[in-house]
């Protein structure tokens, strides 16, 4: 996942798991031992 794809800030290296909750926020992890949440911007 590259910086610039998608409004990502800065790459996200080697991405191994992802998962979604009932939220709509979806969780990713990738190494080394790195955690992301994304969730949904608040429509203005």
């Amino acid at each position: 996942l590259r910086r610039g794809h998608c409004g990502l800030r800065r790459d996200i290296p080697q991405a191994e798991g992802i998962a979604s909750d009932d939220r709509d926020t979806l969780w990713i992890v990738s190494e080394p031992n790195l955690f992301y949440r994304f969730t949904r911007m608040a429509a203005s």
